[in-house]
């Protein structure tokens, strides 16, 4: 903290200033565009719920939100590999917790087509995230109740592997094995 006046002055809590943390004695400056979080985020008991993953991810796309405001508004927002790793710190498995954040209804994705020249048009889609406006306004312990009651398996699973589909949709045709009555099961016999 920096105080104006000379050393004489009487104390008080006028004309003083703010210095930067890192001890230089240079004017402390407040960031642009920092991160704005809704008190709904603790007070609806998200905080407590997201496993830090989740949490890390949903700040990820939150801040990237707010640097690019016309293009998550448009179309949603996307992060480089490289930029995700370098700059937030989220590694490939954090990144994939987007889809718990999609399926509690926080975020959003849009797919499209990545662009690789003009005018034509690349095979590999790319995935772009959108916060859900007032997604934080809803209770978590409901949410996550009840996304996990209705769907144990995840959503990934049965999106990415047509065996879990095909299981899913098998479970309620085909009845659960069950031990034939009157049947035991085998014994072991050791001679002494």
């Amino acid at each position: 903290m920096r105080l104006r006046g000379p050393l004489s002055a009487r104390p008080g809590y006028t004309g003083w200033g703010l210095l930067s943390e890192e001890g230089t004695g240079s004017a402390y400056t407040v960031a642009d565009l920092g991160l704005v979080l809704p008190h709904t985020l603790w007070t609806n008991g998200w905080v407590a719920l997201l496993s830090p993953p989740e949490l890390l991810a949903y700040l990820m796309v939150r801040h990237v939100a707010r640097l690019l405001p016309a293009a998550h508004s448009d179309r949603g927002v996307s992060v480089a590999p490289s930029v995700r790793t370098s700059t937030y710190g989220v590694t490939k498995t954090t990144y994939a917790t987007l889809n718990e954040l999609e399926e509690f209804g926080l975020v959003r994705r849009t797919t499209s087509r990545r662009a690789v020249a003009q005018g034509e048009e690349s095979p590999r889609e790319v995935d772009r995230f959108q916060i859900v406006r007032n997604g934080l306004d809803r209770d978590a312990l409901d949410v996550v109740s009840a996304v996990l009651s209705a769907s144990p398996t995840p959503m990934r699973a049965l999106r990415y592997d047509p065996m879990a589909q095909l299981g899913r949709e098998l479970s309620g045709v085909v009845p659960r094995l069950t031990k034939p009555t009157g049947a035991s099961p085998p014994t072991r016999t050791t001679s002494s």
